[in-house]
């Protein structure tokens, strides 16, 4: 399994990062490489990278998955290729004369991404010409809209694609064909054009989408009768009057950590579900490593109690993570390299109320059901014995090294 989500591309050294919420550096892969000693203590001194948006980006998404395989795998092409030599920031085509620079790879992939994404929509019109294969279908959905509207609760769908493509997709989820349309029975209010991050941090002008000609106008009457209307754009304030709820009454469910759970919980007060389709696999591998967990809390227990046998015990512990990292893929975990939260673990942790593999999860618990987190203690409220045990990682004292 490669790649893994919230990998930072270094637009300088053309490297993939796996870093954690301080900008330490996990993992470095150069195309399918590994970077490790002296070679990235070269390029990073003290192993870190701070989150530069002019030098690093991060792959946050679900679309981000393929562009980073995308740049790996063109990295390690030219790497290997004879007609073209590396230099310090990219390559020197000997055929053309011209340099190429992972900052302009990197660009030149980005912008072909957003021209089949936004622009030609190629994208879009290859996915809705074969949706059994694109898009999962799951008959739990639509039992879990009807069980949450007979409660008396509200539903929203709140999308940043357009009424075109939402139509197509909800239809095959939850309704035939032949009666396109019927689906938005499922919700109490519907917005396309959302401009998700901007939705959440600007005033957006709310417009509505005729369904006979699918043209966006202005809103047509008040916006009391919500019944069979579909929105576009609009704001996280519009909506929640729309709703006639307030704020906190709200839990959002979405995908993207930075645009569908940060923002949102950095600009308003709606509640937060971040859904990871990567779940299943991390808990399924989790479940088989234990044994090597329980190998690596050892060896950290015993070099909390003395230090003296780090040399002695570095290679058993490195070679215990490498082994635990290698189970979830040639990138590592989601969300750790070894005892060490990832980027993405520590943001998912700090920002999402709740967080599962799929917003299906939902339809198992009862609607009155209260996620409550597991309460977490200081070192200096943890028992002294447990205190000492856990004073110092031993991944910690190895990257110090």
């Amino acid at each position: 399994r490669f790649p893994v989500r919230g990998m930072w591309f270094d637009k300088q050294f053309g490297n993939l990062l796996k870093v954690d919420q301080f900008g330490k550096i996990l993992d470095c892969i150069h195309g399918f490489r590994k970077v490790r000693g002296e070679e990235l203590r070269s390029q990073y001194p003290h192993k870190i990278q701070r989150k530069d948006d002019q030098r690093v980006f991060v792959m946050n998404t679900l679309f981000n998955l393929a562009e980073t395989h995308l740049l790996a795998s063109i990295t390690d092409l030219f790497d290997r290729c004879e007609c073209v030599s590396q230099t310090g920031n990219g390559w020197f085509d000997k055929e053309t004369n011209k340099e190429i620079s992972y900052r302009q790879l990197f660009q030149d992939v980005r912008n072909t991404i957003d021209f089949i994404h936004v622009e030609s929509m190629e994208l879009k019109r290859v996915t809705v010409q074969d949706l059994p294969r694109y898009v999962k279908k799951d008959d739990r959905l639509a039992a879990m809209l009807k069980q949450m509207k007979q409660s008396g609760r509200k539903t929203l769908l709140l999308t940043n694609s357009d009424w075109w493509y939402t139509n197509i997709i909800m239809s095959y989820l939850l309704s035939d064909y032949s009666n396109q349309g019927k689906w938005l029975d499922y919700f109490d209010l519907t917005v396309v054009d959302g401009r998700k991050p901007r939705f959440f941090t600007k005033e957006c002008e709310l417009k509505e989408v005729n369904l006979e000609t699918s043209q966006v106008g202005d809103v047509q009457g008040d916006t009391t009768n919500l019944d069979r209307r579909v929105f576009s754009g609009g704001d996280h304030n519009t909506i929640t009057k729309m709703l006639g709820v307030e704020e906190p009454e709200i839990l959002y469910c979405g995908d993207h950590l930075y645009g569908d759970v940060i923002k949102c919980r950095k600009e308003c007060e709606w509640r937060t579900l971040l859904v990871v389709p990567e779940l299943d696999h991390e808990v399924s591998v989790s479940l088989e490593s234990e044994n090597i967990l329980q190998e690596l809390r050892k060896l950290e227990t015993i070099l909390s109690k003395d230090s003296q046998q780090f040399v002695d015990l570095k290679e058993s512990l490195m070679a215990c993570v490498r082994k635990l990292d290698n189970g979830f893929g040639q990138s590592g975990s989601l969300f750790r390299a070894g005892s060490r939260l990832t980027y993405f673990g520590s943001q998912m942790l700090i920002w999402a109320d709740v967080y599962t593999g799929s917003v299906l999860n939902l339809y198992l618990y009862p609607l009155n059901h209260v996620f409550r987190p597991p309460l977490v203690l200081l070192p200096h409220e943890t028992p002294a014995d447990k205190a000492f045990q856990s004073q110092t990682s031993a991944t910690d004292a190895i990257e110090a090294q």
